[in-house]
């Protein structure tokens, strides 16, 4: 759950009383995220998209996910979405941090775009100053 206004996770203190850190008393909304491990071919990091990239990742906004979730079971959806998202090419850009938990070092995605390999090749061409 987390605060309608700025997204930080909510706490609930009494009973259906839902409270932000900044925002004080609010309803809380659903907010999706998704850890997917992501490799480059030279290794693997953990990624996290959150909210809205977490729904454009799966195509699926997060009160449905839910839904369907309640009908056919978690295990179900795992295995659809792993499916649909393994081998998937993206450009992803955010901000990394240190996991306390495993020393490694993590992903928080703050955009994301299907990876279009002839742009990505011209991209690096132009860094390179390659023709």
């Amino acid at each position: 759950n987390a605060c309608p206004n700025c997204r930080k996770k909510v706490v609930e203190r009494d009973e259906g009383k839902w409270v932000c850190n900044e925002h004080g008393v609010v309803e809380p909304q659903k907010q999706l995220f998704l850890s997917v491990a992501l490799d480059d071919g030279t290794g693997c990091i953990r990624v996290t998209f959150f909210g809205i990239n977490a729904e454009k990742l799966i195509s699926m906004p997060a009160d449905s996910l839910v839904d369907e979730i309640e009908h056919v079971g978690i295990q179900s959806i795992v295995t659809k979405l792993e499916q649909r998202l393994k081998g998937k090419e993206l450009v992803v850009s955010g901000r990394t941090y240190k996991n306390k938990f495993d020393d490694g070092i993590d992903l928080n995605v703050s955009k994301f775009s299907d990876a279009v390999p002839k742009e990505e090749i011209e991209i690096l061409k132009s860094s390179l100053n390659v023709s």
